[in-house]
């Protein structure tokens, strides 16, 4: 079968959206199909500059990647569009730029239609205007259809739900431990408000034997972070900053325990809306399919995947059942290893490539 991913995703970038469209397009070229994404392309976006870019992401199966420069003009755009469905002439359209999916209705497509975030008004009113020529709508937590239900009762039986995944070849590889060194703390992620840096910050300063290890973040980021550590005199925390989304999985093997501490108000950037309420972070399903025993915020949505037998929860707030969950780990093998076995079993239903499926299903 032939796909055409209309993404809105700008690609390469240090973005969660473009690392999820990557991924799910090797997907479904895994199964068979025959694959061409759409993206957006920008030379400024954070200096990011790769020579290539389906290695920059770790892909493995190879697919066609095309970019345009989108300056939301409809008739650019439109015509862009036309010049790509006569050429890839696809069977079916997928994808999470949601005016470029609703605009190949125009071109006789029932596109099937990835939404990550409630409906603004703009598109809400498209959604309902042409809701019997969208095949399906891919939601990304049973959290985000309740929202897109009480938006659009007549979408609810249109409604998938696909949490985000993992790619479980990635994590296949034997892990060496590091030998002689100290207990290790590890986090991977953004480092801007809302994602629990702070916290970390302050964990740090009551466990200082521990050693804890910070990955993500651009350039400004980390550097606020740095002259905020330097201020707290914290010797015993490391910012390694971005890393490569196809190189991220090398670094789990020196980690003893991975935190996931997102607040009760989390954004996708520093000026972002709140998506507490209803994500489906990657990081959670890369966590899980680690090895390294999880803990994290105590969030409805988190739940949704994670348990008590699976990781530790906490409150988002809590500094004492932090530290209290790291010695827990540090102290408990059993239970390390019953937390980590329960992750990689748990983990296999949310694959990349079982996630493709239950779309195409």
């Amino acid at each position: 079968m032939k796909i055409l991913y209309l993404s809105n995703s700008t690609i390469p970038s240090y973005t969660a959206n473009s690392i999820q469209v990557m991924k799910m397009c090797e997907a479904f070229t895994s199964l068979g199909n025959d694959v061409v994404l759409v993206s957006r392309f920008n030379e400024k976006y954070l200096n990011v500059k790769v020579n290539d870019d389906l290695k920059y992401y770790g892909i493995k199966d190879q697919f066609k990647l095309l970019k345009f420069n989108h300056n939301n003009k409809f008739l650019k755009t439109f015509l862009f569009l036309k010049k790509i469905l006569n050429e890839v002439k696809p069977d079916i359209i997928i994808g999470r730029d949601i005016s470029v999916c609703i605009a190949s209705i125009l071109f006789g497509y029932s596109p099937i239609i990835e939404i990550h975030a409630p409906l603004n008004n703009k598109n809400k009113k498209l959604f309902k205007l042409l809701k019997h020529k969208i095949r399906k709508v891919i939601v990304i937590s049973d959290a985000l259809k309740k929202i897109i239900v009480n938006q659009l009762p007549e979408l609810a039986g249109k409604i998938l739900i696909a949490h985000d995944g993992v790619d479980l070849e990635d994590f296949k590889l034997k892990k060496n431990k590091i030998k002689n060194k100290k207990f290790t703390v590890g986090y991977i992620g953004s480092l801007y408000k809302g994602r629990g840096v702070e916290l970390i910050f302050n964990i740090a300063k009551q466990l200082p034997n521990l050693e804890f290890v910070l990955i993500g973040g651009n350039e400004e980021d980390v550097k606020l972070r740095k002259q905020q550590l330097d201020k707290c005199n914290l010797h015993n925390v490391t910012l390694l900053g971005f890393v490569n989304p196809g190189e991220v999985r090398k670094y789990y093997n020196q980690f003893d325990v991975l935190l996931m501490p997102y607040q009760k108000n989390t954004s996708i950037h520093q000026n972002g809306v709140d998506t507490t309420k209803w994500m489906s972070p990657i990081k959670m399903f890369e966590y899980l399919a680690s090895g390294v025993p999880i803990i994290s915020s105590n969030l409805p949505v988190l739940c949704e995947v994670l348990n008590n037998r699976n990781s530790i929860l906490v409150h988002p707030e809590d500094l004492d059942e932090w530290i209290e969950a790291i010695k827990k780990i540090k102290n408990d093998l059993v239970l390390s290893k019953y937390l980590v076995d329960n992750a990689l079993n748990d983990i296999k239903k949310y694959s990349w490539n079982e996630r493709a499926k239950k779309i195409l299903e």
